[in-house]
């Protein structure tokens, strides 16, 4: 799947998915190997995060990590991970 970012310079758009399924071979290891690479970006997301959160409201920083959406960021690659597990699991459809 190809994710990309809508909206306008400022970052305020929202993520748009391209191709409705990953391009996954039949033994599943496509998507293994995606989710292995969606893993640490899940984690580094995070971090980014709980950083975000360590900042008093209205700090320069705080508002800089905000308007990165890193909540929103976070949760698309979530559903990226649910799906390459599912493709996973379920390798021929649920």
């Amino acid at each position: 799947m190809l994710r990309t970012r809508t909206g306008g310079e400022g970052g305020t758009g929202g993520c748009q998915v391209q191709g409705s399924e990953p391009a996954d071979s039949d033994d599943g290891r496509g998507a293994s190997q995606g989710e292995a690479k969606a893993e640490p970006v899940r984690d580094r997301l995070e971090g980014l995060d709980r950083l975000m959160g360590s900042y008093p409201e209205g700090h320069d920083m705080r508002a800089r990590l905000e308007a990165l959406n890193v909540g929103q960021a976070l949760e698309g690659v979530n559903e990226d991970i649910r799906l390459l597990t599912d493709a996973l699991l379920y390798p021929r459809g649920t």
